[in-house]
């Protein structure tokens, strides 16, 4: 079973998801020739805010993880009354190629100290400069040790 993902396709049906579920879309930083995009929706005003945010496709040999994201939205599962955040696909090459790593062999998920890849370096900059607070972060993975998941088509 092969992890790799079209990720030109994938992010096309984020923007769309993201879109219908009320999130502008926009693109923060390119990775290897590859857009990286984050949506935004801001709360309803229901409830005092409350910023939340999410993000997935980190690791590129766990494409599950920007495909839950699609749904979530598709789903409009992220709560209207929140100011919500999603990063759909952190490591657009890892996805491209299947591997866990970028192409220059750097695990994003461990460069959070280091700030060495150019996608979190990027990323980095962009929510200094927006995400001013934070209350709930949530980071979708697969468990890509599970064969038992793999050997059922998950």
């Amino acid at each position: 079973m092969s992890n790799r993902v079209n990720v030109d396709q994938l992010l096309t049906e984020f923007r769309s998801a993201a879109e219908t579920a009320g999130f502008t879309v926009e693109c923060y930083g390119e990775a290897f020739g590859t857009p990286l995009l984050v949506g935004t929706r801001l709360g309803d005003g229901s409830q005092a805010p409350k910023d939340i945010y999410a993000s997935s496709g980190i690791h590129g040999d766990e494409p599950a993880s920007p495909l839950a994201m699609i749904e979530l939205l598709r789903s409009d599962a992220l709560p209207r009354a929140r100011n919500c955040t999603v990063c759909p696909c952190m490591n657009p090459a890892g996805l491209t190629a299947g591997t866990r790593e970028n192409p220059d062999n750097i695990d994003s998920n461990c460069d959070f100290t280091d700030f060495v890849s150019d996608e979190i370096r990027i990323h980095r900059a962009w929510v200094d400069a927006h995400v001013h607070s934070l209350d709930l972060a949530i980071h979708l993975h697969k468990n890509w040790e599970a064969t038992a998941a793999l050997r059922l088509g998950l």
